[in-house]
Formats: structure tokens, C-alpha cells, sequence
């Protein structure tokens, strides 16, 4: 059964791992596998960071064991702060288990209660097909794109979809 909880400083290992599993081997992160991997010091600085300024970092557990992640962070302009951005990841061999959705539910669970929140956004590569279909699933919408910004090899590039949701 897979369980949704806050993340501790203590879990910026477990985080920090799966983010350089999924550079080292898809495209569907800004980081690639040429890039320096994230380290888990800085990982665990962010965490206590983004939650005071009104973001969320959690976790999905399964077996007492860390398999996904998600980080929200609130816009800290005035005029913005009313909406946030999220990035999530699973772990390889945990991607469909049902670790995203359970992850995602909760984020819009509690961005329904947090104060003066009224949008939750994304940015996901148009080459990530399930990630795209997960997003839609639970009511966000393509707002947007950016053509052909990610190049993934010589001729073969990724645009930039952004997706939001109202809460």
C-alpha cells in the first residue's frame, strides 16, 4: 500500500536518488545525465525553505521505502503568489504502481485547503506521454507551449507543455 507523507530533512537522500535515477535515464527532466548530479545537501537545505514559504515537499512510501517524490513551491511575487509549480518523480521500477496519483491527489487535496492558493502549475516535455495523461486525469489543462526547447539529440527535439489547475 503505498502512503503519502511530508517529507523530512531525513528523506532528501531518498529524493535526491530517484531525481538522478531518472536523469541518468529518460529525457523527462530539465537535468540530464551529461549534467551535475543534485546533491543531497542541497536537497535537504530546500526542503525546510520551500515549506516556509508556503510550498509542500512529500513523499510516497511503500514498504517503509521512499519511491516518489513531490516538491510545490508557491510564485513569491505578490501578484503571482496566488498560484505554485510543482515537479514530481517515481522511481523506475514503481512508475504505474499508482505512486503519481497518490502523490498528485494529495497535492490538490491541500492545495484546496492552503490560503490564498488558487492554482497549481506545471511544465512536463510534450515526449512525456503518461506523465501528460496522469496530469489530465486529475483536471489540469495545456495552457501553453514552447516550442522545440528541449533538444534531445541532433534533430530531435521536445517542447515544453504548461498545464494548470484551479483549486
Amino acid at each position: 500500500m503505498i502512503r503519502i507523507r511530508k517529507a523530512t530533512e531525513q528523506d532528501a537522500a531518498h529524493i535526491v536518488e530517484i531525481k538522478n535515477e531518472i536523469a541518468r535515464n529518460t529525457t523527462f527532466f530539465l537535468r540530464s545525465k551529461d549534467d551535475d548530479e543534485e546533491r543531497e545537501e542541497d536537497y535537504r537545505r530546500k526542503i525546510g525553505e520551500r515549506e516556509k514559504k508556503g510550498g509542500l515537499t512529500i513523499v510516497a512510501e511503500e514498504g517503509g521505502k521512499v519511491i516518489g517524490f513531490l516538491s510545490f513551491s508557491r510564485v513569491p511575487y505578490v501578484r503571482f503568489c496566488h498560484t505554485g509549480t510543482f515537479g514530481m518523480g517515481v522511481k523506475r521500477d514503481s512508475r504505474g504502481s499508482g505512486a503519481g496519483s497518490s502523490l498528485l491527489q494529495y497535492l490538490i487535496r491541500w492545495g484546496i485547503e492552503e490560503e490564498g492558493l488558487e492554482k497549481i502549475d506545471l511544465e512536463v516535455f510534450s515526449h512525456n506521454e503518461k506523465a501528460i495523461r496522469l496530469y489530465q486525469k486529475f483536471g489540469f489543462c495545456e495552457e501553453g507551449r514552447q516550442r522545440k526547447v528541449m533538444k534531445i539529440r541532433e534533430e530531435q527535439y521536445s517542447d515544453v507543455i504548461f498545464m494548470g489547475l484551479f483549486v
